[in-house]
Parts: structure tokens; sequence; C-alpha cells
């Protein structure tokens, strides 16, 4: 049952499971095949309806495709070699600062891309901007343990794709922040 105008699709959702029962309805996955239409033959238009728009109704799409990283990953690494690419966790970025950045500046110089070095200086995030920062979620709006689960299964599979276009676990499936995504078979890349 949809809430509020149409073009609003029951925007803002009451819970987290709401929100994603939304996203996955077939009304928000019509939109989403109508939005990607919009730009036949590549071009798209000057001004984009109002139903075509980012929020909400894009904002709810993307909610349902987010976590299928291997097919947004999968058309650059079949046109560009292999070599170009550099893939870090957020977690690896705010754990050890210096030495991904590092790793970005080899790889940099490996593509002949000129980089600055990489001192104390520019890894510091006392002062770094947190971008998507936002107050914990009021108690009535955190995912309840059925609803993990749900989405660990949904996304095990896109995970997996994922690990296997890059050649490299990461550690989703067993960490300890993530208990309801633990599975008994551990991945190994050779």
């Amino acid at each position: 049952e949809w809430v509020g105008e149409p073009d609003r699709l029951g925007y803002p959702p009451r819970s987290f499971a709401d929100a994603i029962a939304l996203s996955q309805s077939p009304r928000v996955r019509e939109r989403w095949r109508l939005a990607e239409g919009l730009a036949d033959g590549g071009n798209w238009p000057l001004i984009l309806p109002a139903w075509a728009l980012p929020f909400p109704n894009g904002q709810l799409s993307a909610f349902d495709r987010m976590g299928h990283y291997a097919e947004t990953l999968a058309p650059w690494l079949a046109r560009f070699p292999r070599e170009c690419f550099l893939f870090v966790t957020l977690d690896e970025l705010s754990e050890q600062p210096q030495a991904v950045l590092e790793r970005v500046r080899r790889q940099c110089a490996a593509l002949g891309i000129e980089c600055a070095a990489v001192t104390s200086d520019t890894t510091r995030l006392d002062d770094a901007p947190r971008l998507n920062e936002s107050p914990p979620l009021p108690p009535h709006l955190e995912p309840d343990e059925h609803t993990l689960r749900h989405l660990a299964k949904r996304y095990r599979e896109p995970n997996q794709r994922l690990f296997d276009l890059i050649g490299r676990d990461l550690g989703w499936h067993d960490d300890e922040r993530y208990p309801w995504y633990s599975c008994a078979k551990r991945l190994s890349f050779t």
C-alpha cells in the first residue's frame, strides 16, 4: 500500500524493513526501468521528469541495487587492464590510511601518473570531513535480526561474485561485526 502522493512511492518508509520491501516493489522497479529508458540512444533529456529524480524514487531503486558491486565493476574491468584498478575498502582506509595511500601512490606510479609523496601530514584523519555521517538511528528504525539475516542471504551471492571478480575476499563473511552474515564456507583465492 502506497502512502502519500503516487510519485513519492510511500517515502519515507516507516522502517528499514519497509524500505527494503519498497525498494524491491514492482512499482519502484518499473520506475527504474523507465528512468533507464530516458537515455535511449545515449542522450539524456535536459530536464528529468519529477518521477525520475534521484530523490526519493531513484534512491529507492538504488537501495535495491546497492551491494551489487560486481555488476558495476564488470564493464570497467572488461574495458581496461586489471593493472589500472586498486580495490580498497573503507575499513582499510580508515584503519591504515598511510599504508593505503602509499598503495595508491605506487599504483599511480606504475601507471605513469605522478603523485605526491605520502607523509603523516597527508594522512591525518582527525580533521577530515565525515561524509554521509549521521546520528545513530532511533531504536524503532534499527533493522531487526530477521531483516539482517534476510539481507545477508540476499547479498551473499552478489558479494561472492565481487570477490571472484576482484580475486579477493573482503572478509565480510567472517567480520564479527556482522554475525548474521557468517557462513561455513571459507573462501580462498589462488
